[in-house]
């Protein structure tokens, strides 16, 4: 409810201003994540949209995973998370959005929530001393390169006899006109976030050649924008 909104900002502000943090506190959720990772590992369709990324991208940019190891989890302390956070929760890399509601209001609750952050990078958490935000970031151009990821077939024993593949190609940047093109290819060979194959009542190319391959169980098409650049699988 709208009514709320002051109590929502302030509770959201609390626990940016005023976080305490302490090793007890992470280590339960260190094995929570472990035990996420280890299900995404054991997912084929995760971790091959992972893999191509880094493909993709020669692990740059784009390219870079998403998902940590587990011996940078296990390394995990509170040191270093404080240290992340006095880097980037500064005034400069926020954002307060809210809809339906007034822009006016929005801004004048907002400034009596975070009002006692200094707009300088000096800001530090749960520390005496203050550790200097980064003030500029370079960002990184996304290139395509192209190249092809192996994973060893044990990985995914549980998942049976079955093999996946992906095959990418360039595809074009959210902003360019040519992304609608790649869209309209994408619905043509049957786009994946709208239907699943087996339930198609259209018949797109890559239903057909589903329904004439006995080997192949599934195959969908998808393309990616990214502000930067695109890719169509």
């Amino acid at each position: 409810m709208r009514e709320g909104v002051p109590k929502l900002l302030e509770l959201v502000s609390n626990s940016v201003l005023q976080s305490r943090m302490h090793q007890w506190d992470l280590n339960p959720k260190k094995k929570v994540v472990l035990d996420d990772l280890s299900a995404f590992l054991q997912s084929p369709q995760l971790a091959i949209a992972e893999a191509l990324h880094i493909s993709t991208f020669n692990g740059r940019a784009l390219g870079r995973p998403l998902i940590a190891n587990p011996q940078s989890i296990e390394s995990m302390t509170t040191e270093k998370v404080i240290e992340y956070m006095n880097q980037f929760y500064v005034p400069s890399r926020m954002s307060v959005v809210g809809t339906n509601m007034n822009h006016d209001d929005l801004v004048e609750m907002a400034y009596h929530s975070y009002r006692s952050m200094p707009s300088s990078n000096s800001y530090a958490i749960n520390t005496t001393e203050t550790s200097p935000a980064i003030s500029h970031i370079e960002k990184e151009p996304t290139l395509y390169t192209g190249g092809d990821y192996q994973m060893a077939e044990t990985r995914f024993d549980s998942n049976g006899v079955q093999t996946y593949s992906i095959l990418a190609f360039p595809s074009a940047p959210a902003a360019s006109k040519d992304s609608y093109v790649y869209e309209v290819i994408s619905q043509i060979l049957g786009n994946g976030r709208n239907y699943y194959i087996s339930f198609l009542k259209q018949s797109p190319k890559l239903q057909d050649i589903v329904e004439e391959t006995e080997s192949i169980c599934e195959a969908r098409s998808f393309n990616l924008a990214y502000s930067d650049a695109g890719l169509l699988f």
